[in-house]
């Protein structure tokens, strides 16, 4: 299935933000008149420091289920932010609707 949806660039301004500027593009297609800078604005953080070992490898950071993890913009490292993390933000736009199909089959969808 392929929808008409309008396509949002999360560049040059974040480059670590496709999961929120594809909630964007959803929230759009449904109605919501939002640009990616307000969603942005509404999702949580983790703001958990990176922390490194001796050879440069991340030994620990945040939680993307609590919110992103990292720097959205790209200006310092950045990770990502998981679909339960971004329930609240869909459920402020459109009440009750949030719904995380994570690991769904297919024809379930």
């Amino acid at each position: 299935m392929i929808l008409d949806v309008e396509i949002i660039n999360q560049l040059p301004e974040y480059k670590n933000g496709c999961e929120a500027t594809s909630l964007t593009m959803m929230l759009n297609y449904a109605g919501v008149n939002v640009n990616k800078d307000s969603v942005i604005e509404k999702v949580k953080r983790d703001s958990t420091p990176i922390k490194y070992d001796s050879e440069e490898n991340i030994i620990e950071w945040g939680n993307p289920r609590l919110g992103f993890v990292g720097d959205i913009t790209g200006k310092t490292p950045g990770y990502s932010i998981d679909p339960v993390a971004l329930a609240p933000v869909i459920n402020e736009y459109l009440p009750g609707k949030a719904l995380d199909l994570t690991g769904s089959d297919y024809s379930e969808l």
